[in-house]
């Protein structure tokens, strides 16, 4: 039986590590981003990028949003980023999530950001899902926000600067543990909502929005 268990524990550990998700990664250079579907910030060679080539993205620039394209090429999307851009987010509708009945439609939230924190790095109202980072006394809280609300209980998992990743559950108020590390995280979220709709003509019951996160915390 214990060894039944443990092998529960790393086969859930296993899965929650090879989790896929779609990130925005900026690059050294501070002008451009790299957009990858993996479980890490490098291109996952294995995994074609079509089914997010459709990824819509726009940078914050001040208080204006600019819409920003994102070019296809091998295993990731790439984008050009506008001067002085604050923090670029989009959402891409993935499809279907394998066969479950009632079935789930996926859709990911992205953001990436370079400039700022907690009220510099949000969407708001007009984000069905996102992550901020909340940076106060020299600790980062990561905030999950729904239209603006936070969400409570959402579960997700963040990659900390030295590559470890750590589940986490946000409380009553939307808001993860503290973190007192420096350098690039990432994370990622999920917040269900329960609606019917249909895609692809296939039906389903609710939609697993996937907000995910790369910010660098100095």
């Amino acid at each position: 039986m214990r060894l039944l268990l443990a092998g529960l524990t790393l086969l859930a550990s296993v899965a929650a590590a090879a989790a896929h998700m779609v990130l925005i990664v900026p690059q050294a250079d501070g002008k451009s981003a790299i957009v990858v579907f993996s479980d890490s910030l490098e291109p996952d060679d294995n995994v074609k990028i079509d089914k997010i080539a459709g990824l819509k993205l726009l940078a914050r620039i001040g208080d204006k949003s600019v819409p920003v394209e994102a070019k296809v090429a091998e295993h990731k999307l790439t984008v050009e980023l506008p001067a002085n851009t604050r923090f670029v987010a989009g959402t891409v509708t993935y499809g279907i999530s394998g066969k479950a009945t009632p079935a789930s439609l996926l859709v990911y939230h992205p953001k990436a950001v370079l400039l700022g924190t907690g009220a510099d790095a949000t969407i708001g109202k007009d984000a069905a899902v996102e992550i901020v980072p909340v940076t106060a006394g020299g600790k980062t809280r990561f905030l999950v926000l729904a239209a603006g609300k936070p969400v409570a209980d959402s579960e997700g998992t963040i990659t900390l600067p030295d590559g470890k990743k750590e589940k986490a559950t946000t409380d009553k108020d939307g808001f993860t543990k503290s973190f007192e590390a420096t350098g690039r995280y990432a994370a990622y979220f999920k917040f269900v909502e329960k609606k019917d709709g249909e895609h692809t003509g296939v039906k389903y019951a609710e939609i697993r929005h996937y907000a995910t996160l790369v910010a660098d915390v100095k």
